[in-house]
């Protein structure tokens, strides 16, 4: 075999080994991103909506910051929307919720079966620096005020955007860490979330994390089982509504049940459920469009 005949053979064989390389990142990714899910088909009569990265100077974080919109077919500054507000898990990013769940079709195929109404999308930022593999915790802690951060998000969002800014037009939800920050910044900032999800979260702070030196009283304030038995005089001027759920195998799903009682004895409406599965995409993905309708039940 000659020089030139052997270095053409070695470059097909390397083409071939890269070509199937590719296949297989692609395959691995597009498990990554669906767990094994058919990814939704918007309907042909559902309009497009418009994903947008809005930059804006938060005073919590004292640096410019940044959070997803979605902002549903038709959106027009003439009409008013409600909005849904969505805290990624960690590690996680915002662009979780439109990568894996597919979240943005969900809600234009709802919208356009008059299921849910016209709302908007937000999915603030609540990463440490940047890092998908940080945790954050969505609180204020010595890592940065994230807590405040997302209060930031939701006046930037009120001033930018065609928003019914009361709070029985927003919903507060999160998955995981996510789950954990809805819960802990509603029942700090009742007269700002009149409804809250927790999806797959946990209810007890301990000295781990970005709360490694937190005194007692901190940890208090950050454990929402704790810090909801403090609240029965102001559930009853800011009455909220709340839906707790979780997976039968998932490690949190012993804090349910407590923390449902102590929601319930402080005044709150909840509602909650045990699921089939564990702490993932899995289980997350199944409940997606029935979380997206219990959302526009809430601001209706």
């Amino acid at each position: 075999m000659s020089v030139i005949r052997r270095a053409l053979l070695t470059a097909l064989v390397v083409g071939y080994a890269v070509v199937g390389l590719i296949g297989a990142l692609a395959y691995v990714e597009d498990y990554y991103l669906h767990r094994g899910f058919a990814t939704p088909v918007r309907l042909a009569r559902a309009p497009a909506g418009r994903l947008l990265t809005v930059h804006f100077y938060s005073p919590a974080l004292h640096r410019r910051a940044d959070y997803l919109v979605f902002l549903p077919g038709g959106y027009s500054p003439a009409r008013r929307y409600p909005v849904m507000y969505l805290l990624h898990g960690m590690p996680g990013r915002p662009m979780s919720f439109t990568l894996i769940g597919n979240i943005e079709t969900r809600l234009e195929d709802l919208i356009s079966l008059g299921r849910v109404p016209p709302m908007i999308l937000v999915f603030p930022d609540g990463r440490i620096g940047g890092s998908q593999f940080s945790d954050s915790e969505w609180a204020n802690t010595r890592a940065g005020d994230f807590e405040s951060y997302v209060l930031d998000v939701v006046h930037d969002v009120d001033r930018r955007f065609a928003t019914l800014d009361r709070r029985r037009d927003r919903v507060l939800a999160g998955l995981s860490a996510g789950a954990y920050g809805a819960i802990n910044i509603a029942l700090h900032h009742l007269s700002v979330f009149a409804s809250v999800q927790v999806w797959s979260g946990y209810f007890t702070e301990t000295r781990s994390g970005v709360f490694a030196h937190a005194a007692a009283r901190q940890l208090a304030y950050n454990s929402p089982i704790d810090y909801v038995r403090r609240l029965r005089s102001q559930l009853a001027a800011h009455p909220l509504r709340a839906f707790l759920y979780v997976g039968r195998e998932d490690p949190y799903s012993s804090q349910l049940r407590p923390m449902v009682r102590a929601l319930r004895a402080a005044g709150a409406d909840v509602g909650w459920a045990i699921y089939p599965g564990g702490h993932d995409w899995q289980i997350w993905n199944q409940h997606l469009d029935q979380m997206l309708v219990l959302a526009g039940r809430d601001m209706r």
